[in-house]
Formats: C-alpha cells, structure tokens, sequence
C-alpha cells in the first residue's frame, strides 16, 4: 500500500513540474513573440527583404513582388503615388505618426499564432495591427498582418494587386 501510495505521489510531482516547464516554457514563447512584432515598430527593418529575419518567406517574395509593380506603377502619367498601399499604413501608422509612439507601444499575445500592437495617435485615438505568426519549435516569423478591425491584410492586398496587375 505504501508503494502504491508513493508512486501516485511521485506521479503528482511529476506532473505538476512537467506543467510548470510547460507554463515557463509559454512564457517564454509569448516574449519571444512580442519581441519580434516589436522589432517591426522599433527598428528600421525592410519587411520585404530577403535578408531579414522576422518575416516569411512567402510575405518577403509578395511585399518584393509588389513593390517592384508599384515602382513600374508610379513611372506611369499621373500616377505618382502608386498603388498608395504603403506597408505603414498596415502597421496602424497614416499618414503621419507622433514621434514617441513607442512610449505607447503595447504588444500582447492574443492567440498562439496572433500578436497584437497597439498605440496612440496625436488625438490619444489607438490604432495598431494584428499580426499572423508562423512557429516552429525554436521560432517564429510574421506571416502577414492587418490594421485592427480591417477585413483584409497586406498578404491579400498585395496579391491581389499582383493577380490583377493593377492597382485596387
């Protein structure tokens, strides 16, 4: 009996620690996270190129695609702004973005594959993106994003442009 009874003790302890890795080892994951959808906002990264190390490379080929169209675009009489989709405003950012909105800046997980970023405008109005992460064991890389609310993203935008080839 007391073996019987040491046994389901250990078994307890063993399950309550594999839980306690696997909480640690979320928190972790949810940093990781919120640490690359930061990079976006904090840092000057081209979201388009190959050589960067936050995105796919499925949404760097569709950014590098239509930004190639869209320079041919803008060559093209009176049409000087292009297609007008700039990558900003998917970020949340219009035409124009107060200098310290990293001093408002908020990241959160919102689902195991979805980071939200959120900050204020000059009006204290909040805007931001939802961004789609693809993982694997060991990382994460953005997959695409949207402006909050909006019911299309940047991936569908873009590819949509590039299927039609013109601007929408």
């Amino acid at each position: 009996m007391k073996t019987l009874r040491s046994l389901f003790v250990i078994g307890l302890l063993t399950t309550s620690l594999s839980y306690q890795a696997m909480a640690a080892n979320n928190a972790t994951n949810n940093q990781a996270k919120i640490d690359l959808v930061k990079k976006v906002y904090l840092t000057k990264v081209d979201l388009g190129s190959e050589h960067n190390r936050i995105t796919t490379p499925e949404l760097q080929k569709i950014i590098r695609q239509f930004n190639k169209f869209d320079t041919n675009i803008r060559k093209q009489p009176d049409m000087e702004m292009g297609c007008d989709m700039p990558i900003h405003y998917y970020l949340g950012f219009g035409q124009d973005h107060p200098d310290n909105f990293h001093k408002t800046l908020q990241v959160k997980v919102t689902s195991p594959h979805t980071v939200r970023a959120t900050f204020k405008q000059f009006d204290g109005h909040k805007v931001g993106a939802d961004f789609t992460l693809k993982c694997t064991e060991n990382r994460c890389l953005i997959d695409d994003f949207k402006i909050i609310g909006d019911q299309t993203s940047i991936k569908t935008d873009y590819k949509l442009v590039l299927r039609k080839q013109k601007c929408e």
